[in-house]
Formats: C-alpha cells, sequence, structure tokens
C-alpha cells in the first residue's frame, strides 16, 4: 500500500508528543522524591536541624541521591511491559504508606507489615476515612492514571539497553561521588536515627513485606526438653514459716 505523504508528518508531529522511557523514569523519580516521602524529609529536617550551609548541603546531596537511586531503579525495572504497571501499583501503596505514617507517626517494619495483614475487618474500615481516600486519590491514583495515559516512545530491545547502559554510567558515578563525599553523615544520622530508613518509601514496606513472608515459611521444629532436673529447694533451719511474696510483672505488646 502506498504512503500518502501526509503520513510522515502526521507520525513526526505524533513523535513530539511523546516522550522517552528515559524522561519517563526522571518524572517518576522526582514524583517519589518530592511528592511520596513527605514522613522521611521531615524526621530528615528533624534530624539534621538545619542552621548552617553544610547542613543545606547535606540535605541537598541526599535529595539528589535519592534522585539518582530511584532513576536507576527504574530504568533497570523498566521497560515496554513493566514500567507502566510497576508504577500503577507502587503509586497507591506508596501514598497509602505515607499517608499512615504521618497521620498516625508509625514507621514501617516487619511487625507492622505482619499488623496489617492481621488485622480484621472491622479494624480496617475504620482507617479508611474521607482524608486517607483523599490523601489515596490525589497522590496514588491521579499519578497512576497519568503515567498510564503517558505516552512513551519505546525504542527496540538492544537500542533500549544500550540507551540505559549509556545514561546509567553517569548517574551512577554522581551517586556514588555523592554518597563517598558524605558518607561520614551518613553513617552517623542513620546510626544515631534508625527509623530513617523506616519512613523511606517504598524501600520500608518492599523489605518490611519481604521479612513477614519469608517468616511465613516452614519453621524449624524445636525440642522442647526440662533442664535443669537435680535442682532442689534447700530450707535453712532459721527460716520462717511464712514464704516471702514474689510479684511478677509480664509487660508486652497486648
Amino acid at each position: 500500500m502506498k504512503l500518502s505523504p501526509l503520513q510522515p508528518a502526521e507520525a513526526r508531529k505524533r513523535l513530539k508528543r511523546t516522550v522517552t522511557l528515559e524522561t519517563a523514569c526522571l518524572i517518576a523519580a522526582a514524583v517519589f522524591v518530592l511528592a511520596l516521602n513527605g514522613p522521611f524529609w521531615r524526621k530528615m529536617l528533624a534530624a539534621v536541624s538545619p542552621s548552617a550551609a553544610s547542613d543545606w548541603l547535606f540535605l541537598g546531596a541526599t535529595g539528589l541521591l535519592l534522585f539518582a537511586l530511584f532513576y536507576l531503579a527504574f530504568t533497570v525495572l523498566g521497560t515496554r511491559h513493566t514500567f507502566k504497571p510497576l508504577l500503577i501499583v507502587l503509586l497507591p501503596l506508596t501514598a497509602a504508606a505515607g499517608y499512615f505514617m504521618g497521620t498516625y507517626g508509625v514507621v514501617i517494619d516487619k511487625h507492622m507489615v505482619q499488623n496489617t495483614f492481621e488485622t480484621n475487618t472491622s479494624e480496617a474500615l475504620d482507617l479508611l476515612n474521607a482524608s486517607f481516600l483523599t490523601h489515596l486519590a490525589l497522590f496514588g491514583i491521579l499519578p497512576a492514571a497519568l503515567f498510564a495515559a503517558l505516552p512513551i516512545a519505546y525504542r527496540p530491545f538492544w537500542s533500549e539497553v544500550r540507551r540505559k547502559a549509556l545514561l546509567s554510567v553517569p548517574v551512577t558515578a554522581v551517586a556514588a561521588a555523592l554518597l563517598w563525599s558524605f558518607l561520614m553523615d551518613f553513617t552517623s544520622l542513620f546510626r544515631e536515627h534508625e527509623d530513617l530508613k523506616l519512613t523511606l518509601t517504598p524501600s520500608n514496606y518492599i523489605t518490611a513485606t519481604s521479612a513477614y513472608l519469608k517468616g511465613l515459611g516452614p519453621q524449624r521444629a524445636i525440642a522442647v526438653r526440662p533442664f535443669g532436673e537435680d535442682a532442689h529447694i534447700v530450707h535453712p533451719a532459721n527460716a520462717a514459716a511464712t514464704p516471702p511474696a514474689v510479684t511478677v510483672l509480664v509487660i508486652g505488646e497486648t
């Protein structure tokens, strides 16, 4: 079939309205760092308490490092068949996690994930209020819908791989340089504020869910054996007739 003269022009116009996969990865990284990690940044600001220029420089380096890491993750995991489905799943989950951390002051670890899976319907429905649904719609469902509708121009597989490798090298170099330059600051910060890493989404609920699911596997059988069977009570000759009172405290989470 013979192509009409208008078809190449229409194709060029359609191509101008699309974005490359690398650009989409940049946008996604910016959304996760700037819009979906409010609880992390609030804790980060409280921990650093910036007053000097060096403190603000450290915060800026942290943001740039996270941006680079998110970009690299989306670049590696994002393909023609996985990029949009990945974001459609991660965006609502991350928005929900951010809401609960910001509203209730919790962090997400293995035990929090266990509580989520083991909660009953009544407790779950109590959390689905108007505030949560609004937050989920604005920060999760809406961005997911926008990414789903985003026209992305994908290249052939090996061309895409070469392009990703070419762009990932300088981004990796920048991330490594930032990490090396502020290594002592990061080490000190996360040693003193271990809960910081538990507020960074989506890595917190991904690792916590993985740990929880691993714990559901078959457990090693534990043999219960009595010990100290040769122990016996020795009563002194001058012992009081009334035994002393003993107070037992059982402290734990209900």
